[in-house]
């Protein structure tokens, strides 16, 4: 079953996938979402990218939201 990659629609716009692996104790989840790029909203959207991949208000830096996902 590695090396299989499994995709899902979750709504309209969002995409969902993973592969399924028996060597890792942990897993990685990838939701994609498609969104129109404007200008006004492009700024607040690469922003909003780059702090869900980063950290939260209880682990603000990337090394700390690791550890706690670890």
């Amino acid at each position: 079953m590695d090396n299989q990659i499994i995709k899902t629609k979750l709504g309209k716009g969002v995409d969902g996938c993973y592969v399924p692996s028996h060597r890792f104790k942990t897993a990685r989840i990838s939701v994609t979402a498609y969104l129109p790029l404007k200008e006004e909203t492009a700024p607040a959207l690469s922003l909003a990218c780059l702090l869900l991949s980063n950290g939260c208000k209880k682990h603000p830096t990337p090394m700390e939201f690791s550890q706690r996902l670890d």
